[in-house]
């Protein structure tokens, strides 16, 4: 790999996620006392360079994890997983984000990804249940609920990854060293299959 440009701040504490879509990125960034975590836009030029765009705060403690945009590009997805919240937001030409929901009150949502078979369908890790949760996209373009699945006693669900059949999904529990399968119904709902160490496999934490 070779560096573009000089490096550009996001202006964050510590920098949890990227997402990258055309010529824009966004990063999901920490906070700390002195400096509230954020969702950060770029402007990513045609030679690879970055000029640093539109900015939202967020609120002291919502330690944001993860940014992706929908299939579409239409939308920007951010889970805070201080908060226990899912943000769905349109990107406006200037790149700042309108806010068109954020569903509130869900555990620990940690990271997510879209199913490649139905793009208004939502699998998220969720590392307070600890397990995963299945969402849908809503006429509004809001996060509307569909099921969770706990998968204790493993601990710290973190990363996610959906089989390009869009039937199966896969999560790292960091936590107890462990990778646990589920399955994607046809009406969205999620359900536990099973959990597999990884100790043997020599990673210890695993993600």
């Amino acid at each position: 790999l070779t560096a573009v440009g000089e490096p550009v701040s996001s202006g964050g504490v510590e920098r949890a996620s990227p997402a990258l879509r055309d010529d824009l990125l966004y990063v999901a960034n920490k906070g700390d006392g002195s400096s509230l975590p954020s969702y950060v836009g770029f402007r990513v030029a045609a030679d690879g360079t970055l000029a640093r765009a539109k900015r939202r705060a967020l609120n002291p403690g919502d330690n944001p994890t993860q940014v992706l945009f929908s299939p579409d590009g239409g939308l920007l997805i951010g889970m805070r997983f201080g908060a226990g919240a899912i943000d769905t937001f349109r990107v406006k030409s200037n790149t700042k984000l309108k806010s068109l929901g954020a569903l509130g009150n869900q555990r620990g949502p940690f990271a997510a990804i879209f199913n490649p078979t139905a793009d208004n369908h939502l699998i998220v890790s969720d590392a307070r249940l600890p397990g995963a949760a299945a969402y849908f996209i809503g006429g509004q373009r809001e996060a509307v609920a569909v099921n969770s699945v706990s998968n204790t006693p493993e601990r710290a669900a973190c990363w996610i990854t959906v089989h390009r059949n869009g039937q199966s999904a896969w999560v790292a529990n960091t936590g107890t060293n462990s990778i646990s399968l589920y399955t994607i119904n046809g009406n969205g709902s999620i359900a536990l299959a099973s959990t597999h160490s990884t100790v043997g496999f020599g990673r210890t934490p695993f993600e």
